[in-house]
């Protein structure tokens, strides 16, 4: 039997919340490096899909989101180079 909108909902809510629970143990610091670097992912991915290019504001808030991902995670920025 296939499952019904609403337990497919509920079924991703529930991940949701459990993804969101998780945040709560990352240092405020971490959750701000995330944060900035999503909305420069965002930025990004929009000037690349409407105007087929990157802006130099694009470009440096890559560059800054980049900075603070690297001093937030320190060992996800070592494997990163590692690639």
């Amino acid at each position: 039997m296939s499952k019904t909108a609403e337990e497919y909902l509920a079924e991703r809510l529930a991940r949701e919340e459990e993804l969101d629970n998780k945040t709560n143990f990352l240092t405020q610091q971490q959750r701000d490096a995330i944060l900035i670097a999503q909305k420069a992912l965002t930025e990004a991915e929009w000037s690349a899909r409407e105007m087929f290019d990157l802006t130099m504001d694009d470009a440096r808030n890559i560059s800054n989101a980049e900075c603070k991902l690297r001093i937030a995670f320190p060992n996800i920025g070592k494997l990163a180079k590692e690639d």
